[in-house]
């Protein structure tokens, strides 16, 4: 088996765990729940994994009408425009993208105001 890095990782349900990675568990939590506050620690947290789950939960929490300050979409925009590689997985496949790719894949681009 495949050694992998130690950390949080950025996706969807993993084809060699069979699982989702923890954070997307707790993310689906927060968002069916619209818990904004749980979000925005996301958001706000130290790693850059971290925070990619905080900008997807805002970006759908504002589709389901939550409201976010400007600084926070803010926030978001610059993530959703960076280039600094993440690790990421999906299915079976496991490594590094941009940010903005990350995101852009997780969920749809272009509709966050």
């Amino acid at each position: 088996m495949p050694t992998f890095p130690r950390g949080p990782v950025y996706g969807r349900h993993c084809g060699i765990v069979g699982e989702d990675p923890l954070p997307r568990n707790r993310l689906e939590t927060l968002v069916l729940f619209k818990d904004s506050v749980g979000v925005l620690d996301l958001l706000n947290d130290t790693s850059l994994v971290m925070r990619a789950y905080g900008a997807e939960g805002v970006i759908r929490l504002q589709r389901q009408g939550v409201p976010f300050g400007s600084n926070v979409l803010t926030r978001v925009a610059e993530l959703r425009s960076s280039k600094t590689e993440i690790r990421t997985c999906s299915g079976c496949s496991c490594g590094f993208d941009p940010l903005y790719r990350a995101l852009q894949d997780n969920v749809s681009y272009n509709t966050i105001r």
